[in-house]
């Protein structure tokens, strides 16, 4: 939604990279850089080459299971 109200206020794509460019210039960058990744127009620092990783030890699982049906009466 945001981005179609930039739109109609006449600041399209192009017209945001010149503020940021000018911007860089004068050393006020953060802030349309913030904005930007608002608009979603770019990635946040934090999600950029992030890799998912799995750490969960399957190696208890089993016994796990077997304490959970005991504790819940379902083992004979």
């Amino acid at each position: 939604m945001a981005v179609s109200i930039v739109d109609q206020l006449g600041y399209g794509f192009a017209d945001l990279i010149k503020i940021g460019l000018a911007k860089m210039m004068k050393g006020g960058y953060s802030d349309w850089d913030r904005f930007m990744v608002r608009l979603g127009y770019f990635e946040p620092e934090n999600k950029i080459g992030v890799a998912i990783q799995n750490n969960f030890d399957f190696s208890g699982q089993e016994e796990a299971i077997r304490k959970s049906r005991q504790e819940r009466g379902l083992l004979t």
